[in-house]
């Protein structure tokens, strides 16, 4: 659902200082409260997550269950990444470029 009588667009820096207690996402500048997943949703992630984890032990990927954030490259934001309009978290990720990551995801 997105964020009720705002007529503007988010990005990055607001999404880092909104309360940690809550899970967001931003697409196109639009925010999205994210619900509360389901047993059945949670079932299936954390067999997907598990896979996933054994099939890339020893390798240089990694993978990371929600909530993690990922910030999705845009045109024109790498010299002021907090302008993008772009950031979700996924369920699952597999990142395997580790210069991909920093203490934010």
């Amino acid at each position: 659902m997105p964020l009720p009588n705002e007529q503007r667009e988010y990005t990055y820096e607001d999404y880092l200082n909104w309360p940690d207690d809550e899970r967001w996402e931003i697409i196109d500048g639009i925010a999205y409260n994210q619900a509360t997943p389901s047993p059945v949703h949670q079932t299936i992630s954390m067999n997907l997550s598990r896979i996933l984890s054994n099939h890339f032990l020893d390798k240089e990927c990694r993978v990371f269950a929600a909530p993690f954030t990922v910030r999705l490259p845009m045109e024109n934001v790498e010299s002021d990444e907090k302008k993008n309009k772009n950031i979700v978290e996924p369920d699952l990720a597999v990142i395997c470029d580790k210069s991909r990551l920093d203490k934010n995801g």
